[in-house]
């Protein structure tokens, strides 16, 4: 199992004063529901809904009331009513504006629910429906592929990890530089560290990232507004990983015929995925150093 960093964030949330229900955001299969899970053993109740289920929706859709509700998810959970520790996790919230609309409530009328909720394509479904969280009613986290000291926790390289962040690792600097690059080749994603941990085998992650691929084509449609954004998007998918970390051009991006407003708007919808992330370069040398818009962006 890798330990995310990203758990101490939610631990820390769990025992805030303040706390709001927590949105996670990040590409799919970055691992968020798999983090949810994990976390969810520090409290004495667990519950959760996934909304691609017509079932689990359906609660949203019959039950108004807060208290209503809340019963009503005990129940579909199996789980007895308790005064203690209780998470409440909704996964796939994309599929139920009235999910997102009752967050408002839970914050207000049931602070004793620890809510998370999380959701594939976020924002670019929301944006398309018309949907928007409760201004000031939750709080935000993102959820990124594994950093290097997740990957070295994720590979068995614990003893590596832990040199990294307490001592001076002078000595092996050659070492890590090696597992720094074998990071670079298998990247971050849980699925891929799992895979290479296995048998080192570098081609083997090839298939999962070739399953992720298949998985970011098919959503493609559910980015676009029509078949000609949908093509641009299944473009830049295809063949925009050959730019990266490169400073891009948007007009005739990667070999096609596309005008520049169009490959613009089409990364831009993937920003918002959190597939890519364009860039800017710096306008100034002074402070704020606000990203110039003007200037070409480097794509990662």
């Amino acid at each position: 199992m890798i330990y995310r960093k990203a758990l101490d964030y939610l631990i820390s949330w769990k025992n805030s004063g303040n706390r709001k229900p927590l949105v996670l955001r990040g590409a799919r299969q970055v691992g968020k529901s798999t983090l949810v899970e994990i976390f969810s053993q520090h409290y004495d109740t667990y519950l959760k809904l996934n909304l691609e289920k017509p079932s689990d929706n359906f609660l949203f859709d019959k039950y108004y009331d807060t208290a209503t509700l809340l019963k009503a998810i005990y129940l579909h959970n199996q789980k007895v009513i308790k005064k203690n520790s209780t998470l409440l996790f909704i996964d796939e919230i994309q599929h139920s504006a009235r999910a997102i609309s009752m967050l408002r409530y839970f914050y207000e009328e049931a602070p004793h629910i620890h809510v998370v909720v999380a959701g594939s394509l976020l924002e670019s479904l929301l944006n398309q429906k018309k949907i928007i969280f409760p201004v000031g009613r939750v709080e935000y986290y993102p959820v990124r592929p594994c950093s290097f000291l997740e990957f070295l926790d994720g590979t068995g390289e614990e003893y590596d990890k832990n040199l990294i962040e307490t001592t001076d690792a002078e000595p092996v600097h050659q070492r890590l530089m090696n597992l720094f690059r074998e990071y670079t080749l298998v990247g971050g994603m849980p699925e891929a560290v799992v895979q290479y941990a296995k048998n080192r085998d570098i081609l083997s992650v090839s298939k999962v990232y070739e399953s992720l691929l298949a998985a970011y084509m098919d959503d493609a449609e559910k980015y676009s507004a029509n078949d000609t954004e949908n093509n641009i998007i299944r473009h830049c998918l295809k063949a925009g990983w050959k730019k990266a970390a490169e400073v891009i051009t948007f007009e005739g991006f990667a070999g096609s015929s596309f005008k520049s407003r169009e490959v613009g708007n089409a990364l831009r919808t993937l920003q918002k995925a959190f597939l890519v992330e364009l860039v800017y370069p710096a306008g100034s040398t002074e402070l704020p150093a606000l990203p110039n818009l003007n200037k070409r962006p480097k794509l990662f």
